[in-house]
């Protein structure tokens, strides 16, 4: 391949990268605005579909230029323009059709915008040029909209906008996380809604605050099982084990419990119908032998997080924000030993 082609080819992408990426941005922050009755579509029919109530209520088209916006970068003359298309909507008389531009809109366009009368507008007469019939052309004028927008507007107002979800701090993680779920969405051709997205931004500050949580509490009153060890012999266990100390890990790690399967079994068809089983019974009758063999038995020892006694309030909204970051996870198991004196 020539330099000159190399260069081009390079020039390209990065320009189609730029519209991508602005594009993306530009559906975010219309789907942080939206009405809760719409629906988004990215990358379906043009850049961005929005509907309400089954109905077409928008079409946009968005454009990155680095020349003032034209008609001709619309391409009118072709079969596939946006034009074009636009028309197999004409039934639709609620429609907006919208051009986006990251950047200057040219003086032909802005005269066109400002003309009340559609029809004198060397817009009307081009399009005629090109072969679209009058009631076309006037449809398509009357029903245009072209919004001029910068990058840093969009960034403000999302910003802005996300205040409301999540504290500062975690903004670019958030924000992130939003072109990373539109990006998905123009490639696998779905849709979303402002409560779809809210519902996922809540899920995102659930993770993270028992992330902050797991911080506090991890090693103080959430412990994993493994860490429960002993220096004693197996002897010294069994020993201590009959002689009725409270069951410990070990004591199951070392076989000195009497392995009841009904029990085990019960537990295992428990879990199968909820995420919680209740083991209660009176003090001595071997429940938290039992809960122990049914953990060791059933998951790496590193899943299991044990909660240690809760002393304070603080310590409990904690543990509940662990808890429910947690609970999407089937891998990990936690386990509480409560006492008399903590019900």
């Amino acid at each position: 391949m020539e330099k000159n082609e190399i260069v081009k080819s390079e020039i390209g992408s990065e320009a189609a990268w730029r519209g991508f990426s602005t594009q993306t941005l530009y559906i975010a922050r219309r789907l942080l605005t939206a009405e809760d009755d719409e629906q988004l579509y990215p990358e379906q029919v043009e850049d961005l579909m929005i509907m309400r109530k089954g109905k077409i209520i928008e079409l946009v088209q968005v454009k990155n230029l680095s020349d003032d916006l034209s008609l001709s970068d619309l391409s009118p003359k072709k079969n596939d323009s946006f034009f074009r298309r636009c028309l197999k909507f004409k039934k639709s008389e609620k429609i907006c059709l919208k051009i986006v531009s990251f950047g200057n809109i040219g003086p032909e366009l802005q005269n066109m915008q400002k003309e009340k009368e559609k029809g004198e507008s060397s817009i009307y007469n081009k399009l005629l040029s090109y072969g679209y019939n009058e009631n076309d052309t006037l449809w398509l004028l009357n029903h245009l909209e072209i919004e001029e927008i910068s990058e840093s507007e969009i960034e403000k107002i999302i910003k802005e906008t996300m205040k409301k979800y999540v504290e500062i701090v975690a903004y670019n993680l958030v924000k992130d996380n939003l072109i990373y779920y539109i990006y998905k969405l123009s490639r696998e051709k779905g849709y979303t809604s402002k409560k779809r997205w809210e519902e996922k931004v809540s899920n995102i500050a659930k993770d993270l605050m028992a992330i902050d949580s797991m911080q506090r509490q991890y090693q103080r009153t959430i412990i994993p099982l493994y860490d429960y060890k002993s220096n004693k012999t197996n002897e010294e266990l069994l020993n201590d084990y009959r002689m009725g100390v409270n069951a410990r890990p070990d004591h199951i790690r070392s076989g000195c419990d009497l392995r009841r399967g009904r029990w085990l079994n019960e537990i295992r068809d428990r879990f199968l119908k909820n995420n919680i089983v209740l083991i209660k019974g009176a003090s001595g009758q071997g429940k938290t032998t039992l809960a122990y063999r049914y953990l060791i038995d059933n998951y790496p020892e590193l899943n299991i997080m044990c909660i240690e006694r809760v002393i304070s309030e603080d310590q409990a909204i904690d543990i509940l924000s662990v808890v429910r970051g947690l609970n999407a996870r089937k891998d990990i198991v936690v386990y509480i030993d409560v006492e008399p004196y903590d019900i």
